[in-house]
């Protein structure tokens, strides 16, 4: 993996784990895309932590075309992580196979210790 890039696993790793953690119990089939998921920015409203990511799996990457990661819905993460995940489906029709995680809504929000934010500026991305 390229190391230039800001993996989601480096940068937010309590964030991977617990989305690991819930994916193993709920969506065991999404496992495969947590390594690729890259950040690509932050929201520079001031007011929050939201960020932006892409995947560097070909086949999911916005960067290179895919659409799959667009238009997504949000599940509840519940006791694995105070956030939801995008989920996106393959035609966005509302089934719901296969699936692939195309962002997190936090929704304003971070961690009761800021975290998300402090990690993204340790990174690089700044308001």
């Amino acid at each position: 993996m390229d190391e230039a890039k800001k993996y989601l696993r480096s940068v937010l790793p309590r964030l991977y784990e617990q989305t690991e953690a819930w994916c193993k119990v709920e969506f065991p089939e999404l496992l495969p895309q947590l390594p690729h998921l890259i950040i690509t920015g932050r929201c520079s409203c001031g007011n929050c932590s939201d960020f932006t990511m892409d995947s560097e799996l070909p086949e999911l990457s916005k960067r290179l075309g895919s659409e799959k990661l667009s238009r997504p819905f949000y599940r509840e993460m519940g006791e694995y992580c105070p956030f939801y995940i995008g989920l996106s489906t393959e035609d966005d029709v509302g089934n719901i196979s296969p699936q692939f995680i195309s962002s997190y809504e936090l929704s304003g929000g971070d961690y009761p210790d800021n975290y998300i934010h402090e990690q993204l500026e340790t990174h690089g991305f700044m308001r």
